[in-house]
């Protein structure tokens, strides 16, 4: 394992990876998003790289007190070696050492993230495009 910041430079290898999962989303993760994401919280994308290719990916950002987790995707042929469980200890300490008292994740894999210590809360999240 070898948990790094992202840089555009592996834009192309984390889209595939998106992909590859079924969790690209254009409108949210295109070139400029993922530019943007990058410099608006410097630290949390992060890859996992294998031999030169990202075989896993987790973007955290920060707002005053609360953290977040999203765009996590792990290659189908590295599931289940930790390597999620990685990445997201890693923003999770990140998050901490950024003065972060709360970390949510919007994610369809509750069970996983009930496994690491997350919690749900009993509110409706809602999203609007703009």
């Amino acid at each position: 394992m070898a948990i790094r910041q992202a840089s555009m430079a592996d834009y192309s290898g984390i889209k595939s990876l998106w992909e590859l999962n079924g969790k690209y989303v254009d409108w949210m993760m295109n070139r400029k998003a993922i530019e943007n994401k990058m410099n608006m919280w410097p630290g949390l994308f992060l890859v996992d790289e294998e031999q030169g290719n990202i075989v896993a990916v987790a973007v955290g950002g920060f707002e005053g007190q609360f953290g977040n987790i999203g765009h996590l995707a792990v290659h189908t042929g590295f599931q289940g070696q930790g390597r999620a469980k990685s990445l997201i200890a890693e923003i999770e300490k990140r998050l901490k050492e950024k003065g972060a008292l709360t970390c949510y994740v919007l994610t369809k894999e509750a069970e996983y993230f009930k496994a690491l210590g997350f919690s749900g809360v009993p509110e409706t999240f809602l999203t609007k495009r703009l």
